[in-house]
């Protein structure tokens, strides 16, 4: 259709037919071949939610980036996400892009996570972690995306970094402290945005601990006291890397704790040490002790809140 009388004639014949009879193929030729009118065509048969030709009519607006501004205007329709985020992936593969999609109302989130991923694989690897942070997404999904970066270089880019970062928060809201472990491993030493490290510290506090590692959990520089509280508050009361860690703070940092400071960590310092009288026992007659450990009722959850006590990094 490269010649101009050839795809005058092609057009004109395309529209002397109702859509119905052209299919997908020739409203995709519309599209591609026509003006604006040939656009609203599309556009009054996608707004009859029940015309057998809908889902067709949509698709071929893809052809061209006006197609997909008119397309926008049906996106509270979840019937329509899929051909909506095809669309805005192959005209608009940004973040912004990536944070469109995130927001579009779906049937099944199956659905929109493949297609977050889909967009994902078009973004560089130092864009991952602004996407995820700026469309809010968590869980699964955030740790697909971000696992891209487990490869990369993070001493390369400040960004990369603060993915793997993002990532290991992630994995350690999940319960996996190894996978986290292993996403700090790839960090290293890379370069971090400084409001990110009072949450690497954190993070790598936990993980430490969460591997019974006291020697190198006391070995993160500039942890801060509520930090090691926030930590030390995620493990489960009675275990001893808690004891331990609670009477060594106590020890080497007495002078720079708060007198409730002081008192939470010789409660925990403590805690196991003593068997309660019959009475304090539960229901069954078992003691505390004996039940399985849980974590202590005042911790936050297990993600990282910079924003929180743990974000403080002043050392104590």
């Amino acid at each position: 259709l490269g010649d101009a009388p050839v795809k005058r004639q092609a057009i004109a014949a395309l529209r002397s037919l109702d859509l119905d009879r052209i299919g997908l193929p020739g409203m995709r030729t519309l599209v591609l071949l026509g003006d604006a009118s040939d656009l609203d065509r599309m556009v009054l048969l996608i707004a009859d939610p029940d015309h057998p030709q809908r889902d067709a009519a949509a698709e071929s607006l893809l052809e061209r980036p006006e197609g997909l501004a008119r397309l926008l205007d049906w996106s509270s329709d979840p019937r329509l996400f899929g051909v909506i985020a095809r669309g805005i992936t192959r005209h608009e593969p940004t973040v912004g892009g990536f944070v469109r999609i995130a927001g579009l109302p779906r049937l099944e989130d199956d659905a929109a996570d493949a297609a977050l991923r889909v967009h994902a694989e078009q973004l560089a690897d130092e864009d991952l972690a602004e996407a995820v942070r700026t469309s809010g997404l968590g869980g699964p999904i955030a740790e697909s995306v971000l696992g891209r970066l487990m490869t990369a270089d993070p001493g390369a880019d400040p960004r990369l970094a603060d993915g793997l970062l993002r990532l290991a928060e992630l994995r350690l809201l999940r319960g996996d402290a190894a996978g986290a472990g292993e996403t700090l491993a790839v960090l290293g030493d890379a370069e971090l945005p400084e409001p990110r490290r009072p949450s690497w510290r954190l993070i790598s506090l936990r993980v430490a601990l969460a591997e019974n590692d006291l020697g190198r959990a006391f070995s993160i520089p500039g942890v801060s006291a509520p930090q090691w509280l926030d930590a030390l508050g995620s493990i489960p009361r009675g275990t001893a890397a808690r004891r331990e860690a609670a009477a060594r703070l106590l020890a080497e940092r007495a002078g720079s704790l708060t007198p409730e400071q002081s008192a939470t960590l010789e409660s925990w310092a403590t805690e196991g040490d003593t068997l309660p009288s019959d009475d304090a026992g539960g229901p069954s007659g078992t003691r505390p002790e004996e039940s399985p450990a849980q974590p202590d009722s005042s911790s936050r959850s297990a993600e990282p809140d910079p924003g929180a006590a743990g974000s403080d990094n002043t050392p104590a």
